[in-house]
């Protein structure tokens, strides 16, 4: 794979012109400082290397527990320094309960890592909490790499860290990291159901799996400066990891499928021992139930000394695809990126 290349822009003025470098400067967050009802306190901000958002929901409190006793643990991985390798707060918007509410104020009081959002939370509303999220690390945070994970999602932080550690390396900018989808065809039904309307296209372009995401920090600005001049559309991953990024200078990086492990359901007991032997050298499971929980944070707690399995060598990168010309931004909307390295695998 080769990523010794520049990708540039004719920007209809020096205005829009610019590299990658300046991209943390170009997206204004004021507009959204009204929406955020609690912030979370970050320490050591500028000593992060990963800050991982998750999605949660007022009455989630117990799924919030468990992550917070488990891979949102800095413990388990801070440097000895104490400086915070990875940092996690929850994105959270408001219930019609106003008893779930308040709890969730007095719960962000007590542990200082709800990101409290003044919007009901709803399926519909998932594109805008996730801009929002983005929008507040983007000011507050000076993580290189911006982690989105779902809260039924148990995270192996130290494959993320070691995986973060070996990008870093690479001197790359521009991408986003994850199991990345290729020629998926819309649901015309359902959940996740889209109209002719919605989306006319045959098939979405290339996004990454919507559990769990890596952006590094000029992706953010480039994705937030995106959702201005580009139609909002219902589905979180494809929006911020497909459409946004189709008509950017942002690469995929897809990794393998062992890298995420999608629990059946309904879950059976009899599972146990076949998923535990599947996430042993993954970077995450999904849709896990607390009673499986802490047996396999148990797993990745104990294979953390290991050498992870998945390398650079096992990274892909995917073209991002064309979109239909509802979806493509206007032309002034134009960034540069350049990558200094020639391969992926040259820095294994």
């Amino acid at each position: 794979m080769n990523l010794n290349s520049t990708r540039d822009g004719n920007a209809s003025s020096d205005e829009h012109r610019g590299s990658s470098d300046d991209l943390s400067t170009t997206y204004s967050t004021e507009r959204h400082i009204d929406m955020y009802l609690t912030q979370p306190h970050l320490a050591k901000e500028n000593e992060q290397t990963i800050i991982a958002f998750v999605l949660s929901t007022a009455d989630h409190y117990e799924r919030r527990i468990l992550i917070r006793k488990t891979w949102a643990n800095s413990a388990y991985y801070n440097l000895p320094n104490g400086t915070a390798s990875l940092s996690t707060i929850f994105a959270v918007g408001l219930m019609h309960d106003e008893a779930v509410n308040s709890c969730v104020r007095n719960e962000s009081k007590a542990y200082g890592d709800i990101l409290l959002m003044n919007n009901i939370d709803a399926y519909s509303n998932l594109v805008t909490k996730v801009k929002l999220a983005l929008a507040w690390i983007h000011r507050y945070s000076n993580a290189a790499y911006v982690l989105k994970v779902d809260d039924d999602v148990v995270l192996n932080p130290f494959g993320w860290i070691k995986m973060a550690e070996r990008l870093a390396a690479l001197d790359m900018s521009c991408f986003v990291l994850g199991v990345v989808r290729v020629d998926t065809k819309p649901r015309r039904f359902g959940k996740y159901g889209v109209t002719d309307e919605d989306f006319e296209d045959d098939f979405y372009p290339n996004y990454c799996n919507g559990p769990g995401y890596m952006l590094a920090r000029d992706s953010v600005a480039i994705v937030l400066k995106g959702c201005s001049r580009t139609p909002f559309f219902t589905m979180e991953d494809v929006y911020f990891t497909g459409i946004l990024v189709a008509q950017t200078p942002i690469h995929h990086l897809a990794l393998p499928q062992s890298a995420f492990v999608d629990l059946p359901k309904p879950w059976k007991i009899n599972d146990t021992g076949a998923i535990l032997e599947r996430i042993r050298n993954g970077l995450m499971a999904h849709r896990v139930p607390a009673n499986l929980w802490l047996s396999i944070w148990h797993v990745y707690e104990t294979e953390r000394r290991k050498t992870v399995k998945i390398s650079l060598d096992d990274v892909t990168e995917r073209r991002n695809n064309i979109l239909p010309l509802r979806w493509r931004l206007k032309p002034d909307y134009n960034v540069r990126c350049v990558f200094n390295s020639s391969s992926l695998a040259d820095c294994c």
